[in-house]
This record gives structure tokens, sequence and C-alpha cells, in this order.
């Protein structure tokens, strides 16, 4: 290999080098231009002690084996209780 091959070789490596490193840093910038509009976006409520619950829906698997939805306006009228222990363990 001559000196010229060689060193059009480095210059073509260098070049490489160059654009995958471009390409991970719009990668690395997208995702953080992503976390922080999605975090800026997030519902920011705040709810105190005796407010409404907002009305939200869950999945749940039933007897028969269905997937059925439940929502918290169903039980409207009635005393219900939330225990988020087990959901918030697998986040």
């Amino acid at each position: 290999m001559s000196l010229e091959q060689r060193k059009a070789s480095k210059k073509n490596k260098k070049q490489r080098r160059l654009i995958f490193r471009s390409v991970i840093l719009a990668i690395m910038l997208g995702a953080i231009v992503y976390a922080l509009v999605a975090n800026f976006n997030k519902d920011k409520s705040i709810y105190d002690v005796g407010d409404e619950a907002p009305d939200f829906e869950l999945k749940q698997i039933n007897e028969n084996n269905d997937l059925e939805t439940i929502r918290l306006s169903d039980f409207r009228g009635k005393g219900v209780m939330l225990n988020l222990g087990n959901i918030l363990q697998t986040l």
C-alpha cells in the first residue's frame, strides 16, 4: 500500500468516524428534547384532601378470564379504597 493510499484510508476513517459521532449526537439531542417536552406537558394538577378524584379507568381480568374496563365513576356514591402499592412496585 502506498503512502497516498494510506493517507486516503485514514481520511476516509476520520470522515466515517465524524459522521457516526454526529449521528449519535443528533440522536442524543433528540432524546433530550423529547424528555424535556414530555416533562413540560405533564399533568401538574395537585389534589388536596377532600377534592373529588378525577375519573379514570382500569382494565382487569374478571373471574371468567375476560378483560373488562372499570371506571371510577361506576362506583359513584360508594366507598372506594385504592391500593396502589403493587402498581408502584412494578413501575
